[in-house]
Formats: structure tokens, sequence, C-alpha cells
């Protein structure tokens, strides 16, 4: 069963939850790193006027195995939907997402469409993620000289 979720809301300790659909409230820090990571991302995106539709799209599950699948060869939605074990709606609805996202291209082939993967969202993901390294490496240094003084004592 899917769970939807309509509202991010608090618990009685103040920590922040979401309530499905169905009533159950999850903790965020109980989901997957890649939400956590979505929701910084999106953060930043909001601030640096980037677009927020790659990482959105990258969010859900199904999407995400469909550009993994993408990263190898182009594929029709066919190929798509038998080779993740999804019907063919689905995986048309998910395409067209990544496709109004940006994410993929679609080529008319006679009957087919055919889907790629577009480089350019993906150049953007990597210099946002590559803007922490500088941060966490002086992190880390600060980190290994903490653990050296600790060792000689």
């Amino acid at each position: 069963m899917r769970r939807q979720h309509d509202a991010s809301l608090t618990d009685t300790h103040g920590n922040l939850t979401e309530r499905s659909t169905a009533g159950s409230a999850t903790s965020l820090s109980e989901r997957p790193a890649y939400y956590m990571l979505c929701a910084v991302y999106a953060l930043w995106c909001i601030l640096s006027g980037m677009d927020t539709l790659t990482f959105a799209a990258l969010a859900d599950p199904n999407r995400f195995r469909i550009v993994e699948l993408l990263r190898e060869s182009t594929h029709s939605v066919n190929e798509v939907a038998e080779s993740l074990h999804m019907s063919q709606p689905q995986a048309s609805r998910h395409l067209h997402a990544l496709l109004r996202a940006g994410l993929v291209t679609m080529t008319p082939v006679a009957q087919q469409r055919i889907f790629a993967l577009r480089p350019e969202p993906f150049h953007e993901l990597t210099a946002w993620l590559n803007s922490f390294e500088s941060r966490w490496n002086d992190r880390f240094t600060a980190l290994d000289h903490y653990l050296k003084r600790q060792k000689e004592e």
C-alpha cells in the first residue's frame, strides 16, 4: 500500500514528523538518507534560486531506479517497465515526471518513445555536492588533528 503524506507536523517532543493519510506518524530521522539530502538540497535550491525539480524527481524511489537504469543506455517505456517490474502506465507516469523535471529526453521512434538521461541536471547536482567538499575536508582535517592529540595524551 502506498503511503501518501498530507502535512509535516511535530510530535509531542517537538521532533519533526510526517503524518500519512492513514494517520500514523513517522519520524523523518527514520527515513532513508536520500530523503534528508533531498530536503537539504531543496532548501539550497530555494535560497540560491536553482530549480528544485531535479532533486524532487529523484526523491521518488521508482524514479531514482529509472535514472539508474537509464545510466546504462536509452530505454523505451516498455523496457523500463519490464526491467523494473512495474506496469507500463506506472513506468510511463514516472518517465513523464522525469521529463517534466528536465532529467530525461524523449525521442519518438515509430510507435515507441525512447528515453535518455540529460547530463546538465546532473552536472548541477555534482557542482552543488562539490560545494561542500572544502567544508568537509576542513572538518575531517580538524578531526584528524583532534584524534592525533588524543592518541598522544
